[in-house]
This record gives C-alpha cells, sequence and structure tokens, in this order.
C-alpha cells in the first residue's frame, strides 16, 4: 500500500512543469493573501484581509474547495508558486553553470532566496505542513520541487538512482530552509553556502535503498522528524 502510494507521488518517466490556473477567485483570494503573510503571517487572517482587497464578502469563502484546509492551502499556494516562479527564470538561472552540480546549486539558491518575503512566519509554514492530515501533500510537494530542481539542472536519470538522488535532494532542501530560519547573514549568504555542502553530498549520491516501500518509509519519518525536531527548539 504505501509503495503503492509514493509511486503515485513520485516517480514518473517524464517531468512535467508546475501550473496554477488563475483564473478562478479562490486562486485570486489565495495569491492576494500571499501579499498580507510577511505582516500577518500563513493564517485565515490573511485570507480575510484578500477577500477584503478583492471586495469579496467574507461569506464567498464557503464556496472555496480548502480540501486542506484554508492555512494549509495558503501554503500550499506558496510552494506551488514558488515552483512556477523557477520554472519561468530557470533558463537565466543556470547560465554560466559548467556543470550539473553547478546548475543545481544555482536553482536551489534561488528557490531558497524566494522565501525572503515570508522567512519570518514561515516557521507556521512548517508548523502546518507536518500535521498528519498534511504530510502526505507536503511530502508530493516536497518531492515535485526536488524533481523540478533536478531536471532543469539536467539530470534525466531513470533507474533507482532517480529516488536515491531526489531523496537527498528533498531532504537537503528542507535542511537548508531549516538553516535559512535563523539566518541573519546580508542576503542569507550563510545559507546559500550551507546548501553548497549538502548539495555537495547529493552530488555523489548512488543507489541507497532497496526499493520503493523502503524509500518512502524513511522520506515520511526523516521529513516530520527533521521539522519536528525544529519546531521544538523554535
Amino acid at each position: 500500500m504505501l509503495a503503492n502510494s509514493f509511486r503515485r507521488l513520485y516517480h514518473s518517466g517524464a517531468h512535467v512543469n508546475p501550473t496554477i490556473i488563475t483564473d478562478t477567485i479562490q486562486t485570486k483570494v489565495l495569491a492576494a493573501a500571499l501579499s498580507h503573510v510577511p505582516t500577518t503571517g500563513f493564517t485565515e487572517r490573511s485570507i480575510d484581509l484578500a477577500l477584503n482587497d478583492l471586495s469579496l464578502s467574507p461569506g464567498v469563502r464557503s464556496s472555496f474547495n480548502f480540501s486542506h484546509g484554508p492555512v494549509m492551502s495558503l501554503v500550499l499556494h506558496h510552494l506551488k508558486t514558488q515552483r512556477v516562479r523557477l520554472q519561468q527564470n530557470h533558463v537565466a538561472v543556470i547560465d554560466g553553470a559548467k556543470d550539473e552540480y553547478g546548475a543545481l546549486l544555482k536553482l536551489v539558491q534561488f528557490r531558497l532566496l524566494g522565501n525572503e518575503a515570508v522567512l519570518p512566519h514561515y516557521h507556521e509554514a512548517l508548523a502546518t505542513i507536518i500535521l498528519p492530515s498534511n504530510v502526505a501533500s507536503s511530502l508530493e510537494e516536497l518531492h515535485a520541487l526536488s524533481d523540478d530542481l533536478s531536471w532543469y539542472a539536467g539530470d534525466a536519470s531513470n533507474d533507482f538512482k532517480w529516488y536515491a538522488k531526489r531523496l537527498s535532494l528533498s531532504m537537503a532542501y528542507v535542511e537548508a530552509e531549516l538553516f535559512q530560519l535563523g539566518d541573519k547573514s546580508e542576503g542569507f549568504k550563510d545559507t546559500l553556502e550551507f546548501v553548497a555542502s549538502k548539495l555537495d553530498a547529493v552530488d555523489k549520491c548512488g543507489t541507497a535503498y532497496n526499493d520503493v516501500e523502503e524509500w518512502g518509509v524513511f522520506s515520511l519519518m526523516s521529513f516530520v522528524n527533521l521539522l519536528k525536531s525544529q519546531l521544538v527548539r523554535g
């Protein structure tokens, strides 16, 4: 069961670029709500302010399909918006990279800088995505990001090394975001250096897991435990 679940969420023989349907009222509200996150955080208050911005009645919310709840929907919208931004800019971002590793480093650093505006409230997003009801969707989005990053960097591997490399990249990216939460250096210089050291290990990654189910269990446990440990420390 677990193996089948993770096959659906993760491996694909072809890469699919992220898309956001922008012409729905719900999407417009979530987009407007993101502009309030730097001030009011990943909260329902940000959504209420967005409704006011768009001159919509609070009652409109009842028509939205917030299948993960309003706050998780807002978090997912931020993550997907950043994936679209990455897709739109990846060619320029990797310009001048000497190899796949260099391209991957540039892409990850670019994506991390996309958190700057919401970083003061990013711990709220992390606390939301590890709720039991949200973990599967969170992992799906995280691994979609790692697939985007790897694909744009030029990795088209299709054997089990595909899983190992992307799992390693997913965990390295989570660690980099956690490091970024406490980074006070100008332009997140320390975070950008930190992720360089983490990606060096990803670059050397080989087959590390015996099957998809083993990969899935390790991925789930590592992701949740890593975030929980950070949130406990504050």
